[in-house]
């Protein structure tokens, strides 16, 4: 996962409104059991060649964490 070059690798993180893009994660199954990935949905309008902005977690969870 950590050695795969993306679009996700490339984004900037934004505060507020700077951000067009929500990312939450997905699983699914395939022949292997489950799985998961990222699904990234437009929350504004993008332009070609406009850069690619997450919103800034608020939480440092995700499905792989275990909670301490």
């Amino acid at each position: 996962f950590s050695k795969i070059t993306s679009k996700l690798s490339c984004m900037r993180s934004g505060i507020g409104t700077k951000a067009n893009v929500a990312l939450t994660w997905k699983s699914y199954k395939d022949q292997h059991g489950m799985n998961w990935r990222v699904e990234v949905v437009a929350t504004k309008e993008i332009w070609p060649f406009h850069e690619l902005v997450r919103p800034i977690s608020e939480s440092k969870t995700s499905p792989f964490r275990q909670a301490t």
